[in-house]
C-alpha cells in the first residue's frame, strides 16, 4: 500500500495466488522482513505473517496480509549499566552497526531501508518489496 513507513502505520499486501495444478491444493504464503541497516543484529529475514489458502485446479484468489510497525520492529533489551561501563573503557561493542546501547528496553524501529519477501518459505521468496522507513521510533507500545 506505500513504499514508505511510520511508526504507527499499517502496511496492506495484497499477492496473487492461482491454483496451476490438476488438483484442489493449499499454499502458505509467508512474508519475511530484512533489516539489511539494522542497528543492532539482525536475522538475514525474520518470519512476520503468513496465511494458508487452499484452492481448487485453475482458481485464484488474492491473500491479503497486513503489516503493523511490530513487523519491522525489534526487542532490545537495553543495558542500563552502559553508561558507566563504557566510561571505564570496559563495555563491549554491541553487534551491528556499533550503535550505543539504549538505556530504555522496548520494542524499536529503526529508519531507514527494509525489505519485503513474499514467497512459500523462506529459501523461496521471489517477491520482493523494498519499503523505506522514515524514522526511528520506540519504544513502541505494547
Amino acid at each position: 500500500s506505500s513504499a514508505q513507513f511510520a511508526a504507527g502505520d499499517q502496511l496492506k499486501l495484497e499477492i496473487d495466488v492461482t491454483n496451476v495444478g490438476d488438483l484442489r491444493g493449499s499454499e502458505v504464503v509467508q512474508c519475511y522482513v530484512s533489516s539489511p541497516e539494522a542497528r543492532l543484529f539482525r536475522p538475514e529475514r525474520e518470519l512476520r505473517a503468513f496465511q494458508k489458502v487452499t484452492l481448487d485446479p485453475g482458481e485464484k484468489t488474492t491473500v491479503e496480509i497486513k503489516l503493523d510497525d511490530r513487523a519491522f520492529a525489534y526487542w532490545d533489551s537495553a543495558d542500563a549499566t552502559y553508561p558507566e561501563l563504557s566510561s571505564r573503557g570496559s563495555a563491549a561493542v554491541p553487534a551491528g552497526m556499533g550503535a550505543p546501547h539504549r538505556l530504555e528496553e522496548g520494542w524499536y524501529l529503526d529508519a531507514g531501508p527494509h525489505e519485503i519477501l513474499i514467497g512459500r518459505s523462506s529459501e523461496d521468496t521471489p517477491h520482493r518489496v523494498p519499503i523505506q522507513i522514515q524514522e526511528d521510533a520506540g519504544p513502541l507500545e505494547p
